[in-house]
């Protein structure tokens, strides 16, 4: 039988614990460190350079308290929105402001469909930005509630170099990771089903130069119809989201948009809710959770697009 010296063995052990455990807490440290920049928000200003905010809740009070330096009407759009240039402690950057508010017993579609109780507000923009962090998604620009003149209405950060679907189709431009890319498009069509978008075109939908998409343009949104506008559109969710959507509770979503949706409005989105979740349940249960709920993507690649922008 060997008999071990546990004081000759034991003490240059811990030692070089005592050695290790330090630059192992380092390390984890500056990956942790690293991992929050690479998921950090970032926007650019109107200089193209990423502006400095480091999370949504910094760039609401920016939006929310930058003084406006200039404005000037936009002129695309049924709605002709006015782009505002905001500066606050030297830190510039555009935003478009929106104060449609329309209402309307009955409206019909261009593309035939007709909605009743219509109601085209921009109230909206902020309740589909408050929905999205709720679940988790990055496509909403950050947007606020706030008044330009006399008007009050919503504020939302502007995408700065950034193209539409249209403009991208028209100019054969590939996105630089395409399976990011198909994601996005899978949460966009899961949103839109959700917020009960039948507004959705290629001008409203944005490309920027880290390869993401963003949905703009939601003043038609959250109707009263409780039935989803096209499903079977999406057949995939990433596990984050798909998770804050099954925690979503009623109540939580009342307190939230009750500012922006009427009784009826909110009423509406919860059936949708439910019956997005029923979908997804059977997706899983017919294809398999591994081709239905997908793991957060790899940062690597958007490191990479951030260090050269460009579409």
């Amino acid at each position: 039988m060997q008999i071990v010296d546990w004081d000759s063995h034991s003490k240059p052990k811990s030692r070089a614990l005592a050695w290790l455990l330090p630059v192992l807490v380092m390390a984890l440290a500056l990956s942790l460190r690293a991992g929050e920049s690479a998921d950090h928000p970032c926007w650019l200003g109107p200089d193209g350079a990423p502006l400095p905010f480091r999370s949504h809740q910094e760039a609401e009070e920016f939006l929310e308290e930058a003084r406006i330096i200039h404005k000037q009407r936009v002129g695309s759009g049924i709605n002709n929105p006015v782009k505002v240039l905001l500066e606050r402690d030297n830190i510039q950057a555009h935003a478009i402001f929106r104060d449609v508010a329309v209402e309307k017993r009955q409206a019909r579609f261009r593309n035939g469909v007709t909605v009743q109780h219509f109601r085209d507000n921009a109230l909206f923009e902020i309740a589909a930005y408050r929905l999205s962090r709720l679940l988790g998604l990055e496509g909403v620009p950050p947007t606020v509630e706030r008044k330009l003149g006399y008007r009050r209405g919503s504020l939302q950060l502007w995408i700065e170099k950034a193209v539409s679907e249209k403009g991208r189709v028209k100019r054969k431009i590939l996105p630089k990771d395409l399976t990011r890319w198909r994601v996005q498009m899978q949460h966009l069509y899961f949103f839109d089903n959700l917020v009960a978008n039948r507004d959705r075109n290629q001008g409203n939908i944005l490309l920027d130069t880290w390869g993401r998409v963003w949905m703009v343009d939601h003043t038609r949104a959250f109707t009263r119809d409780g039935d989803l506008a096209s499903p079977g559109s999406f057949y995939q969710i990433e596990h984050g989201v798909w998770r804050r959507l099954l925690e979503l509770e009623q109540e939580t979503l009342r307190k939230e948009l009750r500012r922006y949706l009427h009784r009826e409005e909110l009423a509406a989105l919860w059936s949708r809710r439910n019956q997005i979740v029923q979908e997804v349940e059977s997706l899983i249960v017919e294809r398999g959770e591994a081709l239905v709920l997908l793991d957060p993507l790899p940062t690597p690649a958007m490191q990479e697009a951030a260090r050269k922008p460009g579409l």
